[in-house]
């Protein structure tokens, strides 16, 4: 598992735990969870700590609905990977996407092209760090 982490205030930090070091600057860098104590220590933010922060200055309806829309699409991306690592060939179409249709069965609500190709966006980068 990763979670996105950066500097603060844009100055390089390095991470080092046992025998990984990782550097972290002013952009989002994934780092993995044996990683996220260290970069913490070092003073790093995640990004959901980030997003946490600036969420408290938007009005409470729109933090609902920002809300509401992240869990949609982390129960899309859970679904996607789930489809990957089980090998549900018959669940993707021509094009290597998993089927809309299949999607919106498994979850009980309409998926639309855009979330899906997110969602197989990010499994696909989850799979190359690894």
């Amino acid at each position: 598992m990763f979670k996105d982490f950066k500097s603060p205030d844009g100055t390089e930090r390095r991470v080092v735990c046992d025998c990984s070091i990782i550097v972290i600057g002013d952009q989002w860098q994934k780092v993995p969870e044996s990683l996220w104590q260290a970069s913490y220590a070092e003073g790093c933010v995640s990004k959901d700590m980030f997003d946490n922060e600036a969420l408290k200055k938007v009005p409470k309806n729109v933090q609902v609905q920002i809300q509401k829309a992240h869990a949609k699409q982390e129960m899309i991306l859970n679904e996607v990977r789930r489809m990957v690592v089980e090998n549900e060939m018959d669940s993707f179409d021509t094009q290597g996407r998993p089927k809309i249709l299949v999607l919106k069965k498994n979850l009980g609500f309409s998926v639309s092209g855009g979330e899906r190709d997110k969602a197989l966006h990010d499994v696909k980068n989850e799979l190359i760090e690894e």
